[in-house]
């Protein structure tokens, strides 16, 4: 019996080594290029819905469009990748993850995925660094920090996504879960505008302000403490949240990021938590 489960396992390692092999061999160089030029359309099309919006200057709007863009598209690579490695498995049948550690082979995939978005972040640190060069408008320190932060995101957003795949096995249940949580972290402290009135000062227990708390949940924080961007007193969101009313202090982007990558480890954590066995679902969103 000893034997067979030793058997079993082995064969688990070399069935999801070779689905890894697997998944890095799609990730063609022409194939990155492609995704790395659509991405770069993506952002431009984001920076301009910002610009409009006129939340920050106009590399503040770059860099918020970045972090903006990983949100949306980090979780999306996570799922296909997710569904493309068990898509032979059909609604009928049984997903089994390997004995061994199913959490960390689920977190081995997802982070594979973000190759291309990856591709994408260093090209745009390298043109970030060829256009400050000559402009001087943001030190090299500041943007090191700035895409440390965009790193943080890819691997919490990769991870959120790859949570949400796992509970629900089905893609779209998973893009709703995930962007549900990525809107929570982002515009939770708009939900604070209509409780204004009931909650005064915003206190826990008349000793703790919860602003730091959804200031720090929010990775677009981060990119406005690198930059000193106050975008809640900016023209088109003042009015829209109780904060401008309240002295605050924006927490350290290390700090943002931080929670970020701790978000991450949570959710590979629940993923190892959450049983060998589920119902798949291979409907495509």
């Amino acid at each position: 019996m000893n034997g067979l489960i030793r058997y079993g396992m082995l064969g688990d390692k070399r069935y999801h080594a070779g689905r890894l092999s697997l998944l890095m061999g799609q990730w063609t160089i022409r194939r990155i290029l492609i995704t790395v030029i659509i991405l770069g359309l993506l952002l431009f099309t984001v920076n301009r819905l910002l610009s409009h919006a006129k939340l920050a200057h106009s590399l503040g709007t770059v860099f918020l469009s970045e972090i903006l863009l990983i949100l949306i598209v980090s979780p999306y690579l996570s799922w296909r990748a997710l569904a493309d490695q068990f898509s032979e498995v059909t609604s009928d049948k049984l997903l089994v993850l390997s004995r061994i550690r199913p959490g960390s082979t689920l977190g081995v995939i997802a982070m594979s995925s973000q190759l291309p978005l990856i591709s994408f972040v260093v090209l745009s640190a390298s043109a970030f660094v060829l256009v400050n060069k000559s402009s001087g408008d943001v030190s090299y320190a500041k943007l090191l920090s700035y895409h440390v932060v965009l790193l943080a995101a890819v691997f919490s957003s990769a991870l959120i996504g790859m949570l949400g795949w796992r509970i629900f096995c089905h893609e779209i249940y998973a893009v709703q879960f995930t962007y549900a949580a990525s809107l929570l972290m982002i515009g939770g402290v708009f939900l604070l505008s209509p409780l204004n009135r009931y909650m005064g000062t915003l206190l826990v227990f008349d000793r703790f302000s919860i602003i730091p708390v959804f200031l720090l949940i929010n990775p677009l924080i981060a990119v406005c403490q690198l930059l000193g961007i106050d975008i809640f007193r900016a023209r088109h969101l003042y009015e829209l949240t109780p904060l401008p009313s309240y002295l605050f202090v924006y927490p350290k982007w290390y700090a943002v990021s931080g929670f970020q990558v701790l978000v991450g480890l949570c959710c590979l954590f629940s993923v190892s938590r959450l049983g060998i066995v589920s119902n798949f679902n291979h409907d495509k969103a």
